[in-house]
């Protein structure tokens, strides 16, 4: 298990600011929630969680295992505003990104609407902010990247 903190400096003080819990092993994660087959998974209640939860794993494990210091938050307001994921938020290279994390087959307008929010305050472009959901098709557009999981699990985030 590990604790995302929250990214708060230099937006507003009505930020929430405790950390979150996530867990490195989906797997086990799924047997302590007795989730035992693929087909528990797909109505079960907590199914967006463990998309984000596996997500956000394999962003930690995809920076230690380069070597690198895993730099990532989460930001959320006191109005319910949330963005997943916050990669690298000091910097100003393609390296800094925010994430949302959408466990359903098909893309809505409404899973951007966060992403964009933070991105055009805090001046991060679009090509760097990055809806992935739980269908195939990556694509690009114009407010944000759409990643298909497995994209997201096994790509490579350059292009």
């Amino acid at each position: 298990m590990f604790l995302l903190p929250s990214w708060h400096k230099n937006f507003t003080s009505r930020i929430v600011k405790s950390p979150k819990l996530y867990w490195f092993d989906t797997s086990l994660l799924c047997y302590l929630l007795q989730i035992r087959k693929p087909e528990d998974l797909q109505f079960h209640p907590l199914r967006g969680a463990i998309f984000e939860n596996l997500i956000i794993a394999e962003r930690f494990k995809a920076a230690v295992n380069q070597g690198l210091l895993a730099s990532l938050y989460f930001w959320k307001d006191s109005s319910g505003r949330e963005v997943d994921l916050v990669e690298n938020p000091e910097r100003a290279d393609p390296e800094r990104r925010i994430w949302e994390c959408k466990s359903g087959m098909t893309i809505a307008s409404e899973f951007l609407k966060h992403l964009v929010f933070l991105g055009t305050n805090k001046g991060i472009p679009p090509e760097q902010r990055i809806l992935v959901y739980g269908g195939a098709l990556s694509q690009k557009r114009s407010d944000a990247r759409v990643l298909g999981w497995k994209d997201a699990v096994l790509g490579d985030l350059r292009g």
